[in-house]
């Protein structure tokens, strides 16, 4: 509290985030919304690579799509109630799919 009293917020620290500790909290923060992950948030984040791109190389989170855990549209991707009930224990793995190749 008296961080917050002398300088008007309590961060201890600030840090510049690499490119993939981007990714992971946007897609993190992103995937508990009902919109979901924009196609084109991460476009501005990962030139050349689509979202599909992005996620393609994970059986895994093909299997969450072809389960009704995800969904993927021109739009982006995103939990369906299905996927939101259950999101905690399979975002590290989706997280993984997006990070391994931005």
């Amino acid at each position: 509290m008296k961080a917050v009293e002398s300088s008007s917020h309590g961060t201890a620290r600030c840090r510049v985030l690499s490119n993939t500790e981007i990714i992971e909290e946007l897609a993190a923060l992103s995937l508990r919304t009902t919109e979901g992950l924009s196609g084109k948030a991460m476009a501005r984040m990962i030139q050349g690579l689509s979202m599909w791109d992005m996620i393609s190389s994970s059986p895994y989170v093909k299997q969450l799509i072809s389960d009704g855990f995800l969904e993927i549209d021109r739009r982006g991707i995103r939990c369906t109630a299905k996927g939101l009930r259950v999101l905690d224990s399979i975002l590290p793995d989706v997280l993984a799919a997006f990070c391994s190749n931005s």
